[in-house]
């Protein structure tokens, strides 16, 4: 403080009191004075008074002066987490106008904020650093002390470098990033689209997130945390659950191709499906398809399929459905062959068995009408409605629960030929022999007829016409003819039988006697069988004719001329053929 000169002053007294009481007083032969010690934050009244060394003059006018504000106590800081902003805070400081706090970094970099009450803020301060905060009261003249230092801690900086990996197996997404500064912990929230939530914390820069609800979309941000404050989300980052399983709704077997139509029902967040059948050796048989259903191609015959199918996207699969068992078309038969009962006309088939078959069709199909079958467990069948003189085609199936379209090659039988119809026999008069006609037989390449005589005598005739001749049958007896048709393997019944009686035979042990006395010739034969009537006629050189009848073994002829040789004829008559005849001569008296 400096003052003018007063005359005969010998030293000067200074006096600086403050309005609550606070007195500080000091000499001295100058004009002028430092004043200390004076209480911070108050109003000081100075004057000054010339002294000699009698008298001291009155105090000057008073001037007037503040002193140095007192350093802001109680100071704090926190961070508005949301917004970024360190708010310092402080007590009011006595002989403060305004005050300024002070953030500085560990490297010395300030940020500052000015306020005229017991607050301020400071925008933008740098994440993830550590501070130290002081605050400073100030007047229009002076700056107070720094207040005591506070610490803080700013917000943690933002996640970076965000990465989702899928775990498909466990439908699972871990979760990585890079450190942020600041930070102590992190936490991570996934959000569906349709509201599902999977979160997790750690200490560390990755983290799984679990219970992902399957065929979702998720939004997954990350925050850095520490013990006051949460960064801002790191950008949004969209994944995609692992598929949701399908539901097999059906498989259907096609019989023709031997595959399978498989369906099933759509799965959330499937871009695409694939079906897989694994028999029980082994065969796999698999389909792709974007739509919900494929067909599994080329499965194996008589095998039983289990059936699954996944739902995909292109970076996982779903775990797969629910196993469905579906069985393959059986397999044909193979090595079929049969076996004709000629006598009975039925036929037995066999075969291997077949791998897949429940049970078996045999089918033989006429080559014009007619069809014949069985069916059985077993590999072997009869076929016992064959029709005579047909060929058949026969052909085996194998049948399931679902299929009997799996037929074995093809082979052929001939059933056994017919029997001869409308055999009919005559007697050749020319030949002695006897033709026998029938009509043709279905089925026959060849006939045989059997003429079986009354005494035993049996002659057969092999011909691969509709008739046949016997020459060589026997005169005078009954024979029961009857014909059977052949083919390469089997003969057919005889047909029904034709009696028919052959040419008599000539009469035997003729004789011829003349019974003078009354010019009558007698002429006798033995018996025959197949002889209704006997004619003898007599012929003589002079032309005179005679002949006779007889049932009988005697017959006579009356009124010969004398002395004549008769030629004399006997035939035996069956009112068919009258050429048997014998000749013999009689001489008349």
């Amino acid at each position: 403080m400096t003052w003018n000169a007063s005359e005969t002053a010998d030293y000067y007294i200074l006096t600086a009191e403050s309005n609550s009481g606070h007195k500080v007083q000091l000499s001295t032969n100058e004009t002028w004075a430092y004043i200390s010690e004076f209480h911070c934050g108050e109003e000081y009244y100075l004057s000054v008074q010339a002294a000699d060394s009698e008298c001291t003059s009155r105090p000057s006018q008073p001037a007037m002066f503040y002193s140095e504000p007192c350093p802001p106590t109680g100071v704090s800081s926190l961070m508005n987490c949301v917004s970024n902003i360190a708010v310092v805070s402080w007590n009011r400081s006595e002989g403060a106008e305004f005050y300024t706090a002070v953030v500085m970094e560990e490297d010395g970099q300030a940020t500052s904020c000015w306020s005229d009450s017991e607050e301020c803020g400071i925008p933008n301060v740098i994440c993830g650093k550590n501070y130290t905060v002081t605050v400073v009261a100030s007047n229009k003249d002076c700056h107070s002390d720094p207040s005591e230092m506070d610490t803080l801690q700013s917000v943690p900086c933002v996640p970076t470098d965000v990465i989702v990996r899928m775990n498909c197996s466990d439908n699972q997404a871990m979760v990585s990033w890079s450190a942020s500064e600041g930070a102590l912990s992190y936490g991570v929230r996934a959000l569906s689209e349709m509201g599902d939530v999977s979160y997790c914390d750690t200490t560390d820069q990755s983290c799984p997130l679990s219970n992902l609800t399957c065929g979702r979309t998720y939004t997954v941000q990350v925050v850095a945390q520490d013990n006051i404050c949460s960064s801002l989300p790191s950008p949004a980052m969209t994944f995609q659950s692992a598929p949701c399983t399908p539901y097999i709704g059906d498989v259907v077997l096609d019989c023709y191709t031997n595959s399978a139509l498989l369906t099933w029902a759509y799965a959330a967040g499937a871009t695409n499906y694939t079906a897989t059948a694994v028999s029980s050796n082994g065969y796999v048989s698999t389909c792709t398809s974007n739509y919900t259903n494929c067909e599994l191609m080329d499965l194996h015959c008589g095998e039983i399929y289990n059936v699954t199918t996944v739902a995909m996207t292109d970076e996982c699969s779903s775990p797969p459905s629910a196993v469905l068992q579906v069985e393959s078309v059986p397999c044909p038969p193979e090595d079929v062959e049969h076996y004709l009962d000629c006598s009975t006309n039925t036929a037995r088939v066999e075969w291997q068995a077949s791998k897949g078959a429940d049970y078996y069709i045999v089918q033989a199909l006429g080559v014009r009408e007619h069809v014949s079958g069985c069916e059985t467990d077993w590999n072997s069948c009869e076929l016992s409605d064959l029709m005579c003189g047909f060929t058949y085609n026969i052909s085996v199936m194998s049948v399931n629960s679902v299929c009997n379209v799996s037929y074995s090659s093809m082979t052929q039988l001939k059933a056994v030929p017919c029997i001869p119809q409308y055999v009919q026999a005559r007697v050749d008069c020319e030949t002695d022999g006897v033709v026998v006609s029938w009509e043709p037989s279905k089925g026959a390449s060849s006939y045989m007829a059997v003429a079986q005589g009354n005494g035993g005598y049996v002659s057969t005739c092999d011909s691969n016409q509709t008739t046949c001749l016997f020459d060589d049958l026997l005169c005078g007896l009954n024979y029961s003819i009857t014909i059977s048709a052949s083919d390469e393997m089997c003969s057919s019944a005889g047909s029904s039988v034709v009696e028919l009686s052959t040419v008599p035979c000539e009469p035997q042990k003729v004789s011829a006697e003349m019974m003078c006395g009354n010019d009558t010739g007698l002429v006798s034969w033995e018996e025959e069988e197949g002889v209704a009537s006997y004619m003898v006629r007599a012929y003589g050189p002079d032309g005179h004719k005679i002949m006779c009848n007889s049932t009988t073994t005697t017959c006579q002829l009356p009124s010969m001329h004398c002395g004549q040789l008769y030629n004399v004829t006997v035939t035996a008559l069956d009112g068919e053929c009258d050429n048997s005849y014998v000749h013999l001569n009689l001489q008349s008296g």
